[in-house]
Protein backbone atom coordinates (compact mmCIF):
# COMPACT_ATOMS: atom_id res chain seq x y z
CA UNK A 1 0.00 0.00 0.00
CA UNK A 2 1.38 3.13 -1.12
CA UNK A 3 2.10 6.05 1.78
CA UNK A 4 2.83 9.49 1.61
CA UNK A 5 5.11 11.61 4.30
CA UNK A 6 2.67 14.56 5.45
CA UNK A 7 4.21 16.96 7.52
CA UNK A 8 2.82 20.54 9.21
CA UNK A 9 3.08 23.22 11.42
CA UNK A 10 0.52 24.98 14.67
CA UNK A 11 0.75 28.30 15.05
CA UNK A 12 -1.07 30.91 16.91
CA UNK A 13 -2.20 34.40 15.85
CA UNK A 14 1.53 35.22 17.48
CA UNK A 15 3.38 32.80 15.45
CA UNK A 16 3.66 31.11 18.40
CA UNK A 17 3.79 26.62 18.36
CA UNK A 18 0.24 25.03 19.89
CA UNK A 19 0.56 22.20 21.42
CA UNK A 20 -1.87 19.25 21.58
CA UNK A 21 -2.57 16.48 19.34
CA UNK A 22 -3.39 15.91 15.86
CA UNK A 23 -5.49 12.76 14.04
CA UNK A 24 -6.15 11.44 11.06
CA UNK A 25 -9.74 9.98 10.51
CA UNK A 26 -10.08 7.80 7.54
CA UNK A 27 -13.14 8.07 5.63
CA UNK A 28 -12.64 4.56 4.90
CA UNK A 29 -11.24 1.87 7.19
CA UNK A 30 -10.16 -0.60 4.80
CA UNK A 31 -8.45 -0.86 1.23
CA UNK A 32 -8.40 -3.56 -1.19
CA UNK A 33 -5.52 -3.72 -3.23
CA UNK A 34 -4.45 -6.69 -5.91
CA UNK A 35 -7.02 -8.83 -3.82
CA UNK A 36 -5.05 -8.10 -0.31
CA UNK A 37 -7.17 -6.10 2.17
CA UNK A 38 -5.13 -3.06 3.98
CA UNK A 39 -5.92 -1.25 7.18
CA UNK A 40 -5.94 2.06 5.61
CA UNK A 41 -3.09 4.27 8.12
CA UNK A 42 -4.56 6.40 11.19
CA UNK A 43 -2.39 8.44 13.07
CA UNK A 44 -2.82 10.27 15.93
CA UNK A 45 0.17 12.26 16.91
CA UNK A 46 1.50 15.16 19.35
CA UNK A 47 2.30 18.31 17.93
CA UNK A 48 6.17 19.29 18.65
CA UNK A 49 6.92 22.96 18.93
CA UNK A 50 3.74 22.44 16.89
CA UNK A 51 4.99 20.54 14.22
CA UNK A 52 4.22 17.07 13.22
CA UNK A 53 4.98 14.51 10.40
CA UNK A 54 2.82 11.52 9.69
CA UNK A 55 2.83 8.74 6.94
CA UNK A 56 -1.16 8.38 5.20
CA UNK A 57 -2.20 6.16 2.71
CA UNK A 58 -2.92 7.90 -1.03
CA UNK A 59 -6.62 8.43 -1.46
CA UNK A 60 -6.52 8.31 -4.90
CA UNK A 61 -5.47 4.61 -4.92
CA UNK A 62 -9.21 3.11 -5.41
CA UNK A 63 -12.28 3.63 -7.32
CA UNK A 64 -13.97 4.68 -4.36
CA UNK A 65 -13.46 8.47 -3.19
CA UNK A 66 -12.27 9.09 0.07
CA UNK A 67 -10.92 11.20 2.36
CA UNK A 68 -9.06 12.23 6.01
CA UNK A 69 -10.71 14.18 8.48
CA UNK A 70 -7.79 15.76 10.45
CA UNK A 71 -9.01 16.79 13.88
CA UNK A 72 -6.40 19.23 14.95
CA UNK A 73 -6.18 22.07 17.88
CA UNK A 74 -7.17 24.68 14.94
CA UNK A 75 -10.35 22.56 14.34
CA UNK A 76 -11.25 20.06 11.82
CA UNK A 77 -10.50 19.79 8.02
CA UNK A 78 -11.25 17.47 5.37
CA UNK A 79 -7.57 16.23 3.18
CA UNK A 80 -7.33 14.46 0.02
CA UNK A 81 -3.92 12.84 -0.21
CA UNK A 82 -3.41 12.29 -4.26
CA UNK A 83 0.31 13.22 -4.69
CA UNK A 84 3.63 11.61 -3.73
CA UNK A 85 5.37 13.21 -1.17
CA UNK A 86 6.28 14.73 1.07
CA UNK A 87 3.56 17.19 1.83
CA UNK A 88 2.55 19.94 3.46
CA UNK A 89 -0.81 19.45 5.07
CA UNK A 90 -1.58 23.37 4.53
CA UNK A 91 -0.93 22.52 0.46
CA UNK A 92 -3.70 20.21 0.98
CA UNK A 93 -6.82 22.82 2.07
CA UNK A 94 -8.82 23.93 0.07
CA UNK A 95 -7.62 27.41 -1.27
CA UNK A 96 -9.48 30.53 -0.39
CA UNK A 97 -11.62 32.62 -2.90
CA UNK A 98 -12.38 35.87 -2.55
Amino acid sequence: MQSVTVTGRFVDQNRNPIAGRVRFIPSRLFLVEHGVTWATRAPEVDLVEGRFSVELSRTDQHHVDWFYVVDSPMGAMIVKIQDDGPLKLVDLLPKKTA
